[in-house]
C-alpha cells in the first residue's frame, strides 16, 4: 500500500481479527449458528459442495472480514489512498441465510455493509463482482437495498459447461435497483 508521505509503492498491514459480529452484519444469526456447529461437530456438508471445516478454518473464516475492513479504515483515515485486498473465500454465493458454492460467509457484503455502518459519509456503495458464474449471494443480500450498486460481469464459459452451440464465452451484467 502507499501512504501519502511514504512514497512507498506497497505493502502489508498487520491483520486485525474481526469475530462473529462483522458477519452478523450480513447473515442471520441461524446461519453463523449453523456453521459453528458444523464446525465444532466436524460434520458433513452445508450444501452439495460446501463442507464444514475444522477449528482452524473456522479461525481463518472469522478473520477474513478484517482485511478488507481494514482497507476501508486505512482509506478513510486517510493512511492510504487505495487498497487491494486479496482475501479469499469472496465468499460471493453465501446469501443472508445460507451458504453454498464453496462460500461461508459473505466477505465483500459484509465489507460493503461495514463502511456504510462505520462511516456516515459512505452513503452508498458500488460492488463489482467479475467472476466466471454469478455472485446470487451477493446480489441476494443487497437486492432491495437501494444504497447498494451490484456490477457484475460474468463468462460462464467451463463452469458449467454451456451447449456446444453456445460454446463461447460472455458477459452478463446484473444490476441492482
Amino acid at each position: 500500500m502507499k501512504t501519502k508521505n511514504s512514497g512507498q509503492g506497497c505493502g502489508k498491514c498487520r491483520r486485525r481479527k474481526r469475530r462473529g459480529a462483522t458477519c452478523k452484519q450480513c447473515h442471520t444469526p441461524q446461519l453463523y449458528k449453523q456453521i459453528e456447529r458444523v464446525v465444532s461437530e466436524g460434520t458433513g456438508y452445508l450444501d452439495a459442495d460446501t463442507r464444514g471445516f475444522d477449528e482452524v478454518s473456522w479461525m481463518r473464516l472469522c478473520m477474513a472480514p478484517a482485511p478488507p475492513c481494514q482497507a476501508i479504515d486505512l482509506i478513510m483515515r486517510g493512511e492510504v489512498s487505495n487498497a487491494f485486498v486479496p482475501v479469499r473465500p469472496p465468499g460471493h454465493h453465501a446469501t443472508a441465510e445460507r451458504a453454498m458454492g464453496f462460500c461461508l460467509f459473505n466477505n465483500v457484503a459484509v465489507a460493503a455493509r461495514y463502511a456504510q455502518n462505520h462511516y456516515s459519509e459512505i452513503e452508498r456503495v458500488a460492488i463489482i463482482d467479475w467472476d466466471v458464474h454469478h455472485g446470487n449471494g451477493t446480489q441476494g443480500v443487497f437486492y432491495d437495498d437501494p444504497t447498494v450498486f451490484f456490477f457484475q460481469l460474468i463468462s460462464i464459459r467451463g463452469i458449467p459447461e454451456p451447449e456446444p452451440e453456445a460454446n463461447m464465452a460472455w458477459a452478463e451484467v446484473w444490476v441492482l435497483r
